[in-house]
């Protein structure tokens, strides 16, 4: 059995992100990206005028009631205007190219027209105001987005102002759901007393395609070595990643281990210490393909997910491994009684209590009850043994969305 950091350490060795391909932007939201995006040119290409106004020459709009001549005018798209000269002004929009001579811009508001053409300066501007200056916000040539960039509607229009119609981007993980266990039927009847209808695979289906990733089937298996080494073969031919939940124990219908072997897969770790979630399992396949055993208990299974699973298809969708598992560390709303040696994954929530935000522990009764679950909105990883943690003490927590 070996520690949840040393679990995620050897994922990440084993793992490596999935091959590229080229989108187009309109298809890009999600994506993680596998080439720069470079400026093509200075931003702003030229000086612009920040309001609606007036491009003047600033020494000439001093003392209050300098009259200028309007000489013509821009408006933004448009190609430059005649030159600012001595004694005149152009009218000019926001986001339109300065003419030359001009060295600022007098807003709207702070003239007064008069009718045979000209302005009354009624506030003088000085230079450079009001001005947007060629290549301030980046040079051409600069790194706008880098490798590992995951693309949001920010990137996206970064992307589009560089003039990007397409980008080089990581694909995504196609993911196959086997749920395995003889007592597991579907929500569509009532059950006798020794069945239960499946809640994981709808649980994982969700927090996978949450995620952006496609689930490609969802299957339930029987107990049954040959039964599952079958499913097994046919979700590897469909998918990168295969999700297995229960069956994965020590126990005598536990047949995942030995039917991942079976495919010729290689157990990479097989037991971690987490309370709950020990039975956790991780194998790799040739091809850059992989599977998860879970535990079948859904909280067992939701700590998985979110500890392993999920991190493992951001690390092969293209993001950094230390982006894959986000965390907040957060204070303690209530004491924490120190536990036992292994990692304890407790369900918690963020509250805010005096304008601060802490995170509260849920009660939950097993790792089957799923009902305490409803409430939560992370997993709290508490220290093992040691100490207790006082009110206000820092935790670890994982939200089951996503961080920025």
């Amino acid at each position: 059995m070996i520690a949840a950091d040393t679990a995620w350490n050897l994922i990440v060795e084993e793992t490596r992100p999935l091959d590229t391909l080229q989108v187009g932007l309109e298809q890009a939201l999600g994506f993680v990206l596998a080439e720069p995006v470079l400026a093509e040119r200075d931003f702003p290409p030229c000086d612009r005028s920040s309001v609606d106004g007036f491009a003047v020459r600033a020494e000439e709009t001093g003392p209050t009631g300098a009259v200028l001549r309007i000489a013509g005018e821009v408006a933004a798209g448009s190609p430059p205007a005649a030159p600012v000269s001595s004694g005149t002004c152009v009218r000019i929009f926001t986001g339109a190219c300065l003419p030359a001579g001009a060295d600022a811009a007098v807003m709207l508001e702070d003239v007064t027209e008069t009718a045979d053409g000209s302005i009354q300066i009624e506030k003088p501007v000085r230079k450079g105001e009001n001005i947007l200056e060629k290549g301030e916000d980046c040079r051409a040539g600069t790194v706008l987005l880098t490798p590992g960039d995951r693309l949001g509607p920010v990137q996206i229009a970064i992307a589009a102002s560089a003039g990007a119609s397409s980008l080089s981007v990581y694909r995504r993980p196609r993911v196959t759901v086997l749920v395995t266990g003889q007592e597991l039927e579907g929500s569509e009847k009532p059950l006798p007393d020794y069945k239960i209808h499946d809640s994981n695979g709808p649980m994982i289906w969700s927090l996978v395609t949450a995620r952006g990733f496609a689930v490609v089937a969802m299957r339930r298996v029987p107990d049954d070595l040959e039964t599952t080494v079958q499913r097994i073969e046919v979700a590897l031919r469909q998918s990168d990643v295969v999700v297995l939940s229960g069956g994965v124990s020590v126990g005598k219908y536990d047949f995942v281990p030995e039917a991942i072997r079976r495919c010729g897969g290689t157990i990479v770790y097989h037991g971690v210490s987490l309370k709950p979630g020990k039975p956790q399992l991780f194998s790799r396949f040739g091809g850059n393909r992989y599977a998860f055993g879970l535990p079948g208990n859904p909280l067992s299974a939701l700590t998985g997910m979110t500890e392993f699973v999920l991190p493992a298809l951001k690390r092969l969708a293209g993001l950094p491994p230390d982006r894959c598992q986000p965390d907040l560390r957060l204070p303690l709303l209530r004491p924490l009684k120190k536990g036992g040696p292994r990692q304890r994954v407790l369900l918690g929530r963020v509250v805010t209590t005096d304008g601060r935000a802490c995170v509260e522990v849920l009660r939950s009764h097993s790792s089957g009850d799923l009902v305490s679950a409803s409430a939560a909105t992370g997993l709290i990883l508490a220290p093992p043994s040691g100490e207790d943690v006082p009110a206000g003490g820092i935790v670890t927590f994982r939200p089951f969305g996503e961080v920025a």
